[in-house]
């Protein structure tokens, strides 16, 4: 992921793992962050790198979604004033 230095992540590779022997599931794959909380279950038959490449996709969209809510702030904040 090409990212500069703003870009809101939803959760860095570096600190994700997974959990492929959940306590209460035997048949899934947990994506956990560093903590251990579960970010997304999968089922077990994906591969590390499918998982990984679905974490990829959940950080652009995130950084995209942050980006759209920025812009859509900033410009309602301009409208604001314009009317002051």
């Amino acid at each position: 992921m090409n990212k500069t230095s703003q870009e809101k992540i939803l959760l860095h590779p570096v600190d994700a793992w997974i959990d492929r022997e959940p306590l209460d599931h035997s048949d899934v794959a947990d994506l956990r962050d560093d903590e251990g909380n579960r970010l997304y279950r999968f089922p077990k038959a994906w591969s590390d790198d499918q998982i990984m490449t679905a974490l990829d996709f959940a950080n652009r969209t995130y950084a995209k979604g942050h980006k759209a809510g920025e812009q859509a702030r900033s410009k309602a904040i301009r409208l604001l004033l314009e009317e002051n």
